[in-house]
């Protein structure tokens, strides 16, 4: 980068600055206390984008000279012109190539400024040192880390060494509580390792459970069972015969008793049958009687007497006349009706009484058979006996049942055991895989390891800095500390730290290709300092297309300087002579 020309008007303590820079390629901007030089400083930068004094946009009119109501700004740079305005604060900006680097040249304190992170982002991306997640991931393998994991926290590495450190470091975190949650104890490296589950001992002299005894354990245990359900099964038989003997008691009792009532039944039956007869035998007569009562006269005279005659049945009759055969008929048909009813009552008693005498005599077949079925009679004894076999059984099984469920618990305890020593070793196996990807992830690991490539360059460039300009060695380290001679930065006087910004400046200047500095207060060193600072940058600007604008008070214009050395004296707020610009925009 090249600013070629510079106007101010009416910027902070700064009223007019209208200057041409083409003219050698030092600057050295010089003046009383007070005079805008560090306005200038500031202008230069705010033009070419770094943040105002103000942070918001509405404060601009606070950065215009006091009693004028607009300033502006343009700076002429590599054949292009960056610009702002004041107060609206438009912003007319022409990128520049390393812009990113801007803020270090142009603020050489501002690298001491960042926090350790920072700076080594700064310098990573300064001397294109390669940290891409696939060449952090190879450099993982190469130190022995799981890939699985690796892949795991692969994408924090986009986000920068300390995301997918801190992710690896949660990891360990969560192995360790679940280390902590399986083992019941605080988690520590050396316990952890070949950490196992302690199960009390068996009594002396027991052998340890193995699978082979829980099979056999369990086989008696069937045995028992089995035999257990034959005793139930014999003595339900027993029972269920001893009800059946008991059932067919009372049923020969019943059947005894009906068959007894046979002899009464068929006495019955027969004189039941006799009076059938009897009735039968009478309903005949009656019919004959209706029937000769019904067919009109039919009478005929007696051979002897002459006397009329009627045949009724087998029997003759005196012939009265129509009138008493009328009185007959009615008498016959009521003899019949009475003769019906009382045979069909006898009918029904006779198959009443056919019935019992069939009951009676089934009743005592039945009994016949009943004897001849019964079988051997079951006992008490008999069943007591069964009862006391059952009763071993079940103790037998009771005891099979014990001894399973004892083997069975302590194969399951030492299953149990090698499970949780399984898991707590796969956990604690988790615990060194993330510790160790964490600590390859730490500044001193992977990412000190590319720094050091990274700064091999950028303190070279500073050893070399410094010997030509006769200062401390400053250097940076792997840990991002700086140092003059190997006193700490935070220890070095207001000079010391002044000449280290210097350095570290130029350093990134030369770098990042900008080849631009520009440096305020230089008045803060000694004369002879003053001396070698100059000299450091004529020869840099000699080598190469170094440019430097140097800023502090003096109380005198510098007068014999060399030609590489253009001096601008700043008074009352102006700066320069009578070069025209063209305003940017």
């Amino acid at each position: 980068m090249r600013i070629e020309s510079i106007y101010v008007e009416n910027f902070q303590g700064l009223r007019n600055a209208n200057l041409d820079l083409t003219t050698a390629p030092i600057t050295m901007v010089c003046g009383l206390n007070g005079a805008g030089k560090s306005s200038l400083k500031e202008a230069i930068g705010l033009a070419l984008g770094e943040a105002a004094r103000v942070s918001l946009k509405k404060d601009y009119a606070q950065l215009i000279t006091e009693g004028e109501k607009k300033g502006q700004i343009i700076i002429g740079h590599d054949g292009v012109a960056s610009s702002i305005t004041l107060p609206k604060g438009a912003l007319e900006r022409n990128d520049i190539e390393g812009q990113d680097y801007l803020p270090f040249v142009l603020n050489p304190e501002a690298f001491a400024r960042l926090d350790d992170k920072a700076r080594r982002s700064l310098l990573f991306a300064l001397t294109k040192s390669s940290g891409k997640p696939q060449v952090v991931v190879e450099k993982l393998a190469e130190r022995g880390c799981d890939a699985a994991k690796v892949e795991k926290i692969k994408p924090l590495l986009l986000r920068g060494f300390a995301a997918a450190m801190d992710e690896a470091k949660t990891y360990t975190s969560e192995s360790r509580g679940a280390w902590k949650a399986i083992t019941g104890e605080a988690y520590g490296s050396d316990k952890a390792e070949g950490w196992i589950v302690t199960i009390d001992p068996l009594p002396e002299g027991t052998p340890e459970v193995t699978q082979d005894d829980l099979v056999q354990a369990q086989s008696a245990l069937t045995a028992a069972a089995a035999e257990i359900e034959k005793g139930n099964q014999h003595l339900g038989g027993l029972n269920a015969k001893r009800q059946a003997t008991v059932s067919a008691a009372a049923r020969k009792v019943e059947l005894a008793e009906a068959f007894a009532l046979l002899p009464r039944a068929q006495a019955k039956l027969e004189t039941t049958t006799k009076e059938l007869e009897l009735w039968r035998g009478k309903v005949s007569e009656a019919e004959v009687k209706v029937q000769a009562f019904s067919g009109g006269e039919s009478s005929c005279d007696c051979p002897s007497c002459g006397v009329k005659l009627k045949v009724v049945g087998q029997a003759v009759e005196v012939f009265k006349g129509k009138t008493a055969e009328t009185k007959k008929l009615a008498e016959a048909q009521l003899e019949l009706k009475t003769a019906n009813e009382s045979y069909n009552l006898m009918a029904r008693t006779q198959a009443n009484d056919t019935k019992a005498v069939q009951a009676a005599e089934q009743a005592g077949r039945d009994l016949e058979a009943l004897n001849a079925s019964a079988g051997e009679e079951v006992t008490d004894a008999m069943v007591e006996r069964v009862e006391k076999a059952l009763l071993v059984q079940r103790n037998t099984r009771d005891s099979a049942k014990a001894k399973v469920e004892m083997m069975a618990e302590r194969l399951d305890l030492i299953a149990g055991a090698h499970k949780r020593g399984t898991e707590a070793a796969k956990h604690h196996q988790d615990v060194k895989d993330w510790t160790l990807i964490a600590t390859a992830l730490a500044p001193d690991g992977i990412p000190g390891e590319i720094l050091a490539g990274a700064l091999k360059p950028i303190n070279a460039s500073l050893a070399t800095l410094s010997a030509t300009a006769g200062w401390p060695t400053v250097a940076i380290s792997g840990e991002m500390a700086i140092t003059a001679n190997g006193r700490l930065y935070a220890l070095l006087s207001e000079s010391e730290k002044w000449r280290c910004d210097a350095l570290i400046a130029l350093a990134i200047a030369l770098a990042s290709g900008l080849n631009l500095v520009l440096m305020d207060r230089f008045d803060v060193l000694l004369p002879a300092v003053r001396a070698q600072l100059l000299g450091l940058l004529r020869n840099l600007a000699k080598a190469g297309n170094m440019q430097a604008i140097i800023c502090g008070s003096l109380k005198e214009k510098p007068t014999k300087l060399p030609e590489d050395f253009q001096v601008i004296w700043i008074e009352n707020g102006t700066a320069g002579g009578d070069v025209q610009l063209q305003k940017a925009g």
